[in-house]
Order: C-alpha cells, then structure tokens, then sequence
C-alpha cells in the first residue's frame, strides 16, 4: 500500500511541475508578445527603452529580479 501511495504522490508531483513550467513557458511569451509589439514596436529605441526601463522597475517591486531589464529584454527574444 505504501508504495502504490508514493506512487501517486509522485506522478501527481511530476504532472503538477509540468503544468506549472507550460503555464510559466506560455505567461513568458505573452509577456514577450506584449513588449515586442506594444513597447518596442516600430523601433521607437529611446522611447520603448525608457518605457521598458519603467515597466521592468515596477515588476521587480511586485515580482522579483526575475522581471528586470535584462531579463525582460531576453524575455522579448522569446517572441522574436
């Protein structure tokens, strides 16, 4: 019994994790999609920068340092 429990523990786990990395995976490209063709659109560079610059600040307060500058400028690679 012991292990048929472990057993669903774990693919439960397993699918949980799969689904969380998909979910994150497609948020990542949604961003990405937003910043590419809202922000930076045109290559309208001075104004798209700053605004990205402004974006990436409040993020990180909310969201962390995953959501920086650089990081959200790799993250429009994504789309691209």
């Amino acid at each position: 019994m012991y292990q048929d429990i472990r057993q669903l523990i774990e693919t439960t786990q397993s699918h949980v994790a799969s689904q969380v990395n998909q979910a994150l995976a497609l948020t990542y490209w949604q961003i990405s999609k937003t910043i590419k063709t809202e922000i930076l659109h045109d290559d309208r560079s001075e104004y798209g920068q700053a605004t990205l610059k402004q974006l990436s600040q409040r993020l990180q307060q909310e969201y962390g340092a995953g959501f920086s500058y650089s990081g959200l400028i790799l993250m429009t690679k994504l789309y691209t």
